[in-house]
């Protein structure tokens, strides 16, 4: 039993724990505060009332585009209405004109709230929010956040919060693209900020919390919930009577919305800017379209603007006859692995809109193929270039869903360069089996993990990604990095955009891109994927020649990916309508993929390639040749590795030729040093001649090597990669009649029963054996008889 002197103890003991933990934690906090006080720059004034810009520049350090942070609608603190001010501070800081930088009281009612409740709430002042939209990124480090409000704290005894308020409504961000309160009272409403009535400026005070997704021209649901929320705020906090709350929630979005019509306006590179904003986002924190940045990119402005013509039905060789008609281009420098072009979708005409290049993802069909099946199968079970593979009928596993081809054929024993070139389903799907029997699933979907190819959990996967048929699909960007990887000896990186990442206001380096690459796959099977690919367009397999280039090795693939059956039925689609179309492909220093398709199937609208001729289908790959035949170098080849060795064996084996086969059969194949072929092809031993017959039918002799009442099953001539008929020629049936001379009659035929003219003497010797066509001194055993020791069958007609 505890004694009341034991409890007390007790109670003493973790009193003195608890002052401790108190004191060690005050003093760490102390510390790390004195030493981020002494690294915290203090904030410029001149930052948040001069004219600001970013800056961005191309992979030549040329300046394609300059942010510049619009002054010329700037205002006044005496410009801004009660209403506004009484709106955002209700909004977002309602003790603004209180604290001194940092609210303490509302730092602790968060703290509380954020313990006791589900939901989160933040404690940052406009002070404080000004601070980390220009000069910090939006971490969530103990660091930046006390960087933040003792950055705070010191801009408060710099700036009267008059000031700080005026600072914050120029600089804040709406929508993504409108910077300062005045630009976007223009926009959206056609007015200057001072004339705004109450319910507008709440739609504005509304809009920063969250600006994409309160934007009231893309949602304005969202936008309408959240201006009501505002004005109950304005309620509470005693700004408006209940009068104005009611009248005010009363008015519609579309009644207060009056935009002016921006689509004229010229947005050049966007779709690469856009992604060179993300991503600055996304490294550092800050926004390039409210914060002064120096952003060096990879860009190529050449090529890009090819691009840019390209979607804006500018460029005389790409011809859109579909209005609805969409595309995405990617292009991958091959050296380093950066993004250096991009096509967002035709019409990219605005900033931070939908980018296909890199937001859109879609099956990517056939174009997975290569990357698939055939890398794995080579990486993992030690296939070359070419191998042997089987386009057979298949069925998946436990089912009774089978796998078809395109042209619902099947094409029997192929080289694999056939089965990539022609798109053989069955041989895609049944190589990928063989990969995952061998390694297991997960080697083959943490494989496509790295590659960020995997778009469901892993559990998910099955066999049909071998097909392209994937969850979700993947985006041309990402895609374009799995490709180039296959150039650059599996070494992979996911695309990036900037080289570098300055402050301007500081010229403080903020990022520099550092070389990350990882190895994927060995350079010898990159290498020996990359001829497979070469030879398709090489051979004009599925008329992929159509993109080759004088002195330039290409390697390329296709795709087009079906719809679902239901959806076709849904929408009266044609069963074989196809939904989308890919072409993927790389020279030794660039890689680009392009897709074209449409945004969203609909009913009653040709949203579907037709089978058979559609010119719509031709567009992918079109401006895929039109990229690589303005962007490759000649002369480019990617090096044959140092392990491997070139060999030249009989099509279709690992056999070195012998003197008879011809040079139209031979290949060479790639094979790891030391595993070299050593056997030499032979033709096959021909079967012995025996038990000729041989029957007088007026004046013809007819000769029968076999007998057809036993070989009238008729067996269906399948597809050889070998065929020795061709090497060595077909079987020739030969019957030699010698006469007591010693002169010879020769008669050959490729039937095994045959006639010959009855125009000799009994007392000949005839000679029957067979022989390959090509090698006449190659031939069966010899079978003898004296013709006049034959009985003869006289058949009368």
């Amino acid at each position: 039993m505890i004694t009341l002197r034991k409890t007390r103890k007790i109670i003493k003991t973790i009193k003195e724990l608890f002052f401790v933990t108190l004191f060690l934690i005050t003093l760490i906090l102390s510390t790390i505060v004195g030493v981020i006080l002494v690294k915290s720059p203090s904030p410029k004034i001149q930052t948040f009332i001069s004219s600001s810009s970013s800056v961005i520049l191309d992979d030549s350090g040329e300046t394609i585009s300059v942010i510049a942070f619009d002054r010329n609608n700037n205002i006044t603190f005496d410009d801004l209405p009660d209403v506004f001010i009484n709106a955002l501070i209700s909004a977002e800081d309602a003790r603004f004109f209180e604290h001194s930088g940092i609210d303490v009281q509302r730092i602790i009612s968060s703290f509380i709230n954020n313990i006791t409740n589900d939901s989160t709430q933040g404690a940052s002042t406009l002070t404080q929010q000004l601070i980390k939209n220009i000069y910090l990124d939006s971490s969530k480090t103990l660091e930046r956040k006390l960087n933040e409000m003792l950055m705070a704290l010191k801009l408060e005894g710099k700036m009267s919060k008059e000031e700080i308020f005026l600072a914050y409504a120029n600089n804040i961000m709406f929508d993504g693209i409108t910077i300062g309160v005045n630009n976007a009272s223009l926009k959206l409403f056609s007015k200057r900020i001072n004339n705004v009535n109450i319910a507008e400026a709440a739609l504005l005070a509304g809009i920063v919390n969250a600006p994409s997704f309160y934007n009231p021209i893309k949602n304005p649901d969202n936008a309408k919930k959240r201006m009501n929320v505002v004005l109950d705020l304005m309620y509470r906090h005693g700004y408006i009577n209940i009068t104005q709350l009611t009248d005010a929630k009363k008015v519609q979005i579309s009644d207060l919305l009056k935009t002016n019509d921006s689509s004229t306006n010229e947005y050049k590179y966007q779709s690469y800017l856009d992604i060179v904003y993300r991503e600055a986002k996304e490294l550092t924190g800050l926004n390039p379209l409210t914060t002064p940045l120096i952003i060096e990119t990879y860009m190529d402005t050449d090529l890009q603007s090819l691009i840019d013509n390209i979607q804006s039905n500018k460029d005389s060789t790409i011809h859109f006859s579909d209005p609805d008609q969409q595309i995405a281009i990617a292009v991958v420098d091959n050296k380093n692995g950066a993004l250096i072009a991009a096509g967002g979708g035709r019409n990219y005409s605005g900033q931070l809109l939908f980018n296909r290049a890199i937001d859109m993802k879609n099956q990517p069909a056939s174009t997975m193929k290569p990357i698939l099946s055939y890398a794995l199968a080579i990486e993992h079970l030690n296939w070359h270039n070419k191998q042997v593979v089987f386009d057979v009928p298949y069925t998946y596993p436990g089912t009774s869903i089978s796998v078809n081809n395109a042209d619902h054929k099947f094409m029997g024993e192929i080289l694999i360069e056939e089965a990539l070139g022609y798109s053989r389903n069955t041989t895609a799907i049944t190589t990928l089996e063989e990969v995952i029997n061998c390694v297991g699933l997960s080697t083959v979907t943490s494989y496509l993990e790295e590659l960020n190819l995997l778009d469901v959990p892993k559990e998910n996967f099955n066999l049909s990604y071998a097909l392209g048929a994937m969850y979700y699909g993947v985006s041309p960007s990402n895609l374009a990095s799995a490709y180039s990887m296959l150039s650059r000896g599996g070494n992979y990186t996911k695309f990036y955009t900037i080289k570098s990442i300055k402050n301007s206001l500081t010229n403080s380096v903020i990022y520099a891109h550092k070389k990350q690459e990882k190895n994927i796959l060995k350079k010898e099977t990159t290498f020996i994927l990359s001829d497979i690919l070469k030879s398709a367009v090489n051979n004009n397999y599925n008329n992929l020649g159509t993109v080759k280039i004088n002195n330039v090795e290409m390697h390329a693939k296709t795709g087009t990916s079906s719809f679902d059956s239901s959806l076709l039925k849904e929408l009266n689609y044609p069963q074989n309508a196809s939904k989308d179309t890919w072409m993927a492909g790389y020279s030794k220093d660039f890689t680009t993929v392009v897709w074209s398709g449409f945004d969203y199937p609909q009913l009653g609208k040709e949203h579907y390639f037709k089978a058979g001729y559609d010119p719509r289908k031709h567009i992918a790959k079109n401006t895929f040749s039109r990229i690589m035949t303005y962007q490759a170098k000649k002369g480019e080849k990617i090096d044959i590795p140092s392990t491997l060795s070139p060999v030249e064996v009989v099509r279709g084996t690992n056999l070195l030729p012998d003197p008879y086969v011809s040079k139209k059969y031979l290949t060479i194949v790639y094979y790891k040093k030391g595993e070299e072929p050593t056997d030499v092809i032979s033709p096959p031993k021909l079967d012995d001649v025996s038990n000729i017959k041989l029957f007088q039918t007026g004046d013809m002799l007819s000769v029968y090597f076999k007998d057809d009442l036993f070989d009238i099953v008729d067996v269906e001539n399948e597809n050889k990669v070998l065929d020795f008929s061709k090497i060595y020629g077909p079987i020739e049936y030969v019957v030699e009649i010698i006469s007591p001379l010693g002169s010879t009659q020769t008669y050959t035929s490729e039937d095994y029963n045959f006639s010959i003219p009855l125009n000799f003497e009994k007392q000949v010797k005839i000679k029957a054996y067979t022989r390959y066509a090509n090698i006449k001194n190659i031939t069966s055993n010899i079978y003898e008889i004296e013709y006049a020791n034959l009985y003869f069958f006289n058949h009368l007609d």
